[in-house]
């Protein structure tokens, strides 16, 4: 435990001060969590459509409606140019897909 210097709080190290002296816990990572590449929507887009077998169903802009007949609808809502985040990634993957974490990664050549 170390004593906050600022609120004068014992605390542990996961522990971060905010600005107004008050503390949060930050989450710490479990071991089994899988860490996701950032991506450029395009890569993403055509995993979507080769690997997963997505079909874009109606366009507006950048926004796609994708349909896939073994998995749910997905939309898809970014510039071909953009880069997706990693929690986007697996956010879309695996609660718009509908993947589970070890089948994401295998997808994204992540695991063997």
């Amino acid at each position: 435990m170390v004593l906050c210097r600022l609120i004068g709080i014992a605390h542990s190290r996961n522990c971060v001060p905010r600005a107004r002296g008050s503390i949060y816990q930050v989450p710490v990572p479990e071991s089994g969590v899988p860490k996701y590449p950032s991506m450029k929507a395009s890569k993403l887009l055509g995993i979507l459509k080769t690997d997963l077998g997505y079909e874009i169903k109606k366009q507006t802009g950048s926004h796609r409606k994708m349909q896939s007949p073994q998995h749910p609808d997905v939309l898809f809502s970014y510039h071909d140019g953009a880069s997706v985040a990693p929690g986007v990634v697996r956010k879309i993957l695996e609660k718009d897909v509908g993947l589970t974490a070890t089948e994401a990664q295998q997808l994204l050549g992540l695991r063997s």
